[in-house]
């Protein structure tokens, strides 16, 4: 959920913030994009956006811990009653995952075939939505006396490259939090 400052005169953004759900604290929240423009620092709208984001956050049922992370306001947000805490589980990004079962299979409605290539023979199967088994792949017979083989399955794919990646650091950040009373 976010929260605007919108300077009434003009209708222009002067401040913003946002308060997202923590994994597996459902009274807790996590305060992140808090910014106030620079002209319109030192007159109190960092402290009111901070005290209606929290008041706000209460009345929506978030009614233990917020949490936040700076990297150079830590005097601002003790000001505003939080403390320096240990680095926590949060995420930015998407708080909800569509359940799997509620995903479409787009050949689920009609009959379509696939197919698998081999090196000797391509081998054609079929998905059908009647049936909840897809038809035997074609047989090749190579072997004496008329004997019949299934046909090899592909062979699996190659492992993604590894990518080198800088650890995380939480080194210039201040986690801090604060007890919504």
């Amino acid at each position: 959920m976010s929260f605007l400052f919108i300077e009434s005169s003009t209708d222009r953004l002067i401040g913003h913030a946002r308060i997202c759900l923590l994994p597996n604290r459902p009274t807790a929240c996590w305060i992140e994009s808090v910014i106030v423009e620079k002209n319109c620092r030192g007159h109190g709208l960092g402290k009111l956006l901070m005290s209606s984001l929290e008041d706000v956050a209460k009345k929506f049922g978030f009614d233990e811990v917020a949490y936040l992370c700076t990297d150079d306001q830590v005097v601002f947000y003790e000001r505003c009653g939080y403390k320096k805490c240990d680095p926590i589980l949060h995420s930015t990004t998407a708080t909800s995952v569509f359940p799997i079962s509620n995903l479409k299979d787009p050949q689920s409605k009609a009959e379509k075939p696939t197919q698998r290539c081999d090196s000797k023979k391509a081998v054609q199967h079929t998905k059908s939505p009647s049936s909840t088994q897809a038809k035997m792949p074609l047989t090749i017979s190579n072997s004496p006396a008329g004997a019949s083989l299934p046909v090899a399955p592909p062979p699996p794919p190659a492992p993604p490259k590894k990518v080198p990646m800088a650890p995380v650091s939480t080194v210039d950040h201040q986690y801090m939090w604060k007890k919504l009373i």
